[in-house]
């Protein structure tokens, strides 16, 4: 009888025993659980306050992209304003050139004529 009463005490500390860990480890998990949702909330603090800087940088990314294609149409523009003022220096060089070439004629025909008249 003794040796029945020692197998249910043993039976008993052992359910007891099994008891107490499933209770510690439920203790834990509660624990990390807590630990979790304050990791969460602190996330949800972190991104309200860099909401703002988010949107601001949003706002800044749009406005340089609006700059850069208006900046775009002016150098467009600039590069053909650039084009065509070439294109006018050109004709300007031709311009002058012949100028130059028929008043070297006309003074090449004027002193020539004049070196032969005197002759």
């Amino acid at each position: 009888m003794l040796q029945l009463r020692s197998n249910r005490a043993d039976a008993t500390n052992s359910v007891l025993s099994a008891a107490q860990a499933r209770h510690n480890e439920v203790k834990q998990i509660e624990t990390i659980l807590m630990k979790l949702a304050l990791m969460f909330e602190d996330l949800t603090q972190a991104i309200e306050v860099q909401k703002v800087s988010v949107t601001r940088i949003e706002r800044d990314a749009e406005n340089t992209m609006v700059n850069l294609d208006g900046g775009n149409k002016q150098l467009s523009g600039a590069i053909q304003h650039t084009r065509s003022v070439n294109k006018l220096k050109r004709w300007l060089l031709v311009v002058v050139i012949l100028i130059v070439c028929i008043l070297v004629l006309i003074l090449r025909l004027v002193f020539g004529l004049r070196s032969n008249n005197t002759r």
